[in-house]
């Protein structure tokens, strides 16, 4: 900015419109820089909040000692490689994300009532600061219920916060959604939907580099590489 000021300045003494066009547009690119750096960090710093809701055909006490033994949680949490329980409420999660990145930290319950609700917090001084709730509330027809999931994350600072973010994508309010679902699925018919196995187009590069970071897994085999790439491998 003040590099941009200093040549306007030059270029009035010297009477030179396009040197003064230039300062111009080199000022206003540098503030736009700026803002959009500002709003990325901004937006990095204050985490995400996501809810998600849906109706399932179970008790609710059913639905909430599923819930309540955390150790199930990584069976429906995509992003949860484990969960291991131990006294006064507290457990250890670890988070898995692409290339087997992890990232681990320690969790209290805070609000605990049978059948209704599920609440629980990072400790201080974990790795990732999260808050989440689940509610189990009546549903509109008899045995049913509504259950109503909200996850608060703040990630950390650097290339750890970014290493995070990748286990969300680009939508977490989507991820903590299908979670949801694939815990409704799971009381509902005992197993979760997956595509594993299932037959898709052929895959371009980009397909290849989402197979290997995100570890999906299929029992098809793996297609031939095209020769330009036999040759460069």
């Amino acid at each position: 900015m003040l590099t941009a000021g200093l040549i306007g300045a030059y270029g009035l003494i010297r009477r030179n419109p396009g040197l003064v066009a230039t300062a111009t547009l080199g000022a206003v690119g540098m503030l736009a820089w700026k803002q959009n750096a500002e709003s990325a960090q901004t937006r990095e710093s204050k985490g995400f909040d996501a809810v998600a809701s849906f109706a399932i055909r179970c008790s609710a006490e059913r639905a909430y000692r599923l819930w309540r033994d955390f150790e199930n949680l990584p069976r429906f949490m995509r992003h949860l490689h484990s969960v291991t329980t131990g006294a006064g409420g507290q457990s250890r999660w670890t988070a898995v994300g692409p290339l087997n990145s992890r990232i681990s930290w320690n969790a209290e319950i805070v609000d605990d009532v049978p059948n209704e609700r599920i609440t629980w917090r990072s400790l201080p001084g974990s790795q990732v600061e999260n808050r989440g709730s689940i509610d189990f509330l009546p549903g509109a027809r008899e045995g049913s219920i509504i259950a109503n999931l909200r996850m608060q994350y703040v990630p950390p600072g650097g290339a750890l916060g970014k290493a995070f973010a990748t286990f969300f994508g680009k939508n977490p309010e989507f991820a903590v959604r299908e979670d949801l679902r694939r815990f409704k699925s799971l009381l509902e018919a005992g197993e979760m939907p997956t595509t594993v196995g299932q037959t898709h187009g052929p895959r371009g590069i980009h397909g290849h580099l989402l197979h290997m970071l995100l570890r999906e897994t299929s029992n098809m085999p793996s297609p031939e590489l095209p020769e330009t790439m036999r040759r460069t491998a």
